[in-house]
């Protein structure tokens, strides 16, 4: 089955690169395909799309455009699509919260998502079976070891999980099992990597030398 697109371009001249993005911001697969026709003075009066072609339009349009307004304009057969999902979360990961159930607990497109620069948080938004999976949580952490507080109470209590988030940001040690706040290695750990408030060190180790240098060296450095 064929959707038939009838569109109607008039080119208009622009000599603004920043306006032209502007103006394609907004528009959906077809209409940018119109314009970028007529920016190349061809004429186009009729653009026929198959299910899969417009499947794939609305995905780079999705990738290019800014997921989140495109996304939430979307209807819903290209929201429930896995490949426009696919990417949606390759180009904005963080937007992993706005996808359906169904893609929050799929594997791939999860650690597609945690994969971007400045994604750990988006394990938040991943299914509770994801957020019980090493693979998916550890992914999390290398980007931000405060992921770790969304991790499932098993893997906070996993060691090398937690020590994982602890060399990337101590701070995470208020997010772990209360177990190792009295585990001297781990503390350590901690306090070598971003510092850690000793209000959640045990009390048995908040007079350690070593634990009392390294605190006050992380405060002086703050």
């Amino acid at each position: 089955v064929h959707r038939v697109i009838q569109i109607h371009c008039r080119h208009k001249h622009s000599n603004s690169t920043q306006a032209n993005h502007k103006e394609s911001k907004f528009l959906l697969p077809a209409q940018a395909n119109c314009l970028e026709a007529v920016r190349q003075h061809r004429t186009m009066e009729t653009h026929t799309m198959s299910s899969d072609d417009e499947i794939d339009f609305f995905a780079l349009d999705v990738q290019d455009h800014g997921g989140e307004y495109t996304y939430r304009r979307a209807p819903d057969h290209l929201k429930n699509n896995s490949k426009v999902a696919f990417a949606l979360v390759q180009a904005h990961g963080h937007q992993l919260g706005m996808l359906p159930e169904k893609f929050r607990d799929n594997k791939t497109i999860v650690l597609t998502a945690l994969a971007g620069k400045h994604c750990g948080r988006a394990l938040e938004h991943a299914s509770d079976r994801l957020k019980d999976d090493e693979e998916i949580v550890r992914a999390a952490i290398r980007d931000y070891g405060g992921s770790l507080k969304f991790a499932s109470k098993r893997l906070q209590a996993n060691r090398g999980v937690v020590e994982a988030s602890l060399r990337v940001f101590g701070g995470s040690l208020c997010h772990c099992n209360p177990l190792f706040r009295s585990d001297r290695d781990m503390v350590i750990t901690a306090l070598k990597n971003s510092g850690v408030d000793l209000q959640y060190v045990a009390e048995s180790l908040k007079n350690d030398p070593e634990i009392k240098f390294l605190s006050a060296r992380a405060i002086l450095s703050s």
